[in-house]
């Protein structure tokens, strides 16, 4: 249910909705704050009909209330957030990197594979992504422990290669 913006907003009210009056800091709490086992508990106060909740925005929290819920945000009681660590990542083992240049070698762009690439194609073991260049998309392909990156138009690389390529059937 949306909360009329003359009365409340997403953290709670700061008006009573029946009468229009303001809530006070001092309002007696029919539901009160608590912050216990991990959960925390809005504090509440009844409007003025006696039929309905409401849920109280921040500014009106009392001072041990708001202490409560610095706490299960996990703040200091002056209200700065205490410094987290970042979890460190997961950093899987390099490869080694060899000191040799990369050699590039660019396949025509026929329409059909030749012999010769077909026969590069089954000497890679992995794909290392694709381009695109003057509109024709490439496959980056190489053999692992090489330096030699092969540019083979996709159009002319076979599916079943392809799928090899990426990991799929052998």
């Amino acid at each position: 249910m949306a909360v009329d913006p003359r009365y409340g907003n997403s953290s709670g009210y700061f008006k009573d909705p029946v009468s229009g009056e303001d809530l006070t800091i001092d309002q007696e709490r029919v539901i009160p704050c608590s912050f216990e086992n991990g959960k925390f508990t809005w504090p509440c106060v009844m409007c003025s009909d006696g039929e309905q909740l409401l849920k109280i925005v921040f500014r009106l929290f009392t001072p041990e209330e708001k202490e409560l819920y610095n706490a299960y945000r996990g703040r200091s009681s002056t209200g700065h957030s205490q410094v987290k660590r970042p979890k460190e990542p997961k950093l899987s083992k390099p490869e080694p990197v060899s000191e040799e240049p990369v050699q590039v070698v660019k396949h025509s762009d026929e329409s059909v594979a030749t012999i010769k690439t077909l026969e590069t194609l089954a000497q890679c073991d992995r794909i290392y992504g694709v381009s695109q260049i003057a509109g024709i998309t490439y496959v980056l392909c190489g053999s692992y422990g090489s330096n030699v990156v092969h540019h083979i138009p996709r159009s002319i690389v076979p599916d079943d290669e392809f799928d090899r390529l990426m990991g799929g059937t052998a």
